[in-house]
């Protein structure tokens, strides 16, 4: 027997009631916001990384000005063989900022840390991605040469040869991002 509130309802509303949304138009709505946060985080790594190739090149900038006033100062930059280049932001720590205790730059600071980070042992300065900045440098090569650079986002650099020369064609330098005398 039915109960006498339910001869009160319309047939209509019981069957197919109107205040919720189906189970398509939720999927939709999923999948539309699926596609614009796939386009925004597109943007935003875009962004991320011309912000670090931003940073990187003043980061360089302010390097290479530490570099002509050291070379103003001593007549020469500070000399590091290029198949050492990895340590070559231990000769920029040692010879730019003063940390020489020991040698022609001890007490002499041609840059100030502000800004720049510095590896967790301190005898690194490290690019926007991470990883030591790259220099070379020796008196054999050309007056006036320095070779400075950020091995960018894939960290691969193959350096310059004897004569302070880079192949910027070679595919593991496309990305990086130079600097030199």
């Amino acid at each position: 027997m039915r109960k006498p509130v339910d001869l009160l309802m319309d047939e209509s509303r019981r069957a197919y009631p109107l205040d919720g949304f189906t189970l398509l138009e939720c999927v939709m709505v999923i999948g539309l916001m699926l596609i614009v946060s796939g386009i925004v985080w597109g943007a935003f790594n875009f962004a991320m990384d011309r912000g670090r190739r931003v940073e990187a090149e003043a980061e360089l900038g302010m390097l290479s000005h530490a570099l002509e006033r050291y070379r103003d100062h001593f007549g020469a930059y500070p000399e590091s063989p290029p198949d050492e280049r990895m340590r070559g932001s231990e000769v920029l720590i040692r010879e730019l900022m003063g940390d020489s205790l020991s040698g022609r730059a001890s007490g002499f600071s041609a840059i100030r840390p502000d800004g720049l980070v510095f590896s967790p042992d301190g005898r690194a300065i490290l690019d926007p991605w991470g990883r030591p900045y790259l220099y070379a440098c020796l008196p054999t090569w050309p007056t006036g040469r320095f070779w400075l650079v950020s091995a960018g986002p894939d960290g691969l650099s193959t350096g310059p040869d004897a004569r302070g020369r880079c192949d910027w064609e070679t595919p593991d330098n496309r990305d990086d991002i130079f600097s030199g005398g």
